[in-house]
């Protein structure tokens, strides 16, 4: 069965909303239906709340978009690709060199002074890869184990 999930109305979107406006500078929510389970957020199509769920054992639900911090919100790699081109402020930008230490699960340096002890949506070129939050100027790395990579690509063009 699912966890417990609570849908969020529109007093709860409107404070996630705020959040995200405060952090990222996203002024606007993507049309889902948008659900807690604990501190953390998922969106889903809404037709997919048309299905009945009693008669079926599922174990999840939804795209996972991010956590609930207590000093803010983290976009998850699927939240930061959905909600990034949103954004206008606390983008930082990596090289392809820096996203393949960032994807093997390294710690960057961040020595620019825009960004202070904030959350931030990591950008390479035209892609949002993740989030990260920087701290004592570094960008702390979130992506869980499971999702690290081992080995960076070999031939890139």
């Amino acid at each position: 069965m699912i966890n417990k999930i609570e849908v969020l109305n529109s007093k709860d979107k409107k404070h996630f909303l705020q959040i995200i406006k405060d952090i990222y500078g996203i002024t606007q929510l993507l049309e889902f239906v948008y659900f807690k389970e604990e501190d953390k957020l998922f969106v889903a199509n809404k037709d997919l709340f048309d299905f009945g769920f009693d008669e079926y054992r599922v174990k999840s639900l939804g795209n996972y978009i991010g956590t609930f911090m207590k000093d803010g919100f983290r976009f998850s790699i699927e939240g930061s690709q959905l909600f990034g081109q949103l954004a206008n402020k606390n983008i930082f930008e990596i090289n392809e060199e820096e996203r393949n230490l960032w994807i093997l699960g390294e710690t960057l340096n961040c020595d620019k002074s825009d960004f202070e002890d904030t959350y931030v949506l990591i950008k390479c070129g035209n892609d949002f890869i993740a989030s990260g939050k920087i701290k004592d100027g570094k960008i702390l790395n979130y992506i869980s184990k499971n999702r690290k990579l081992k080995k960076v690509f070999e031939n890139e063009d």
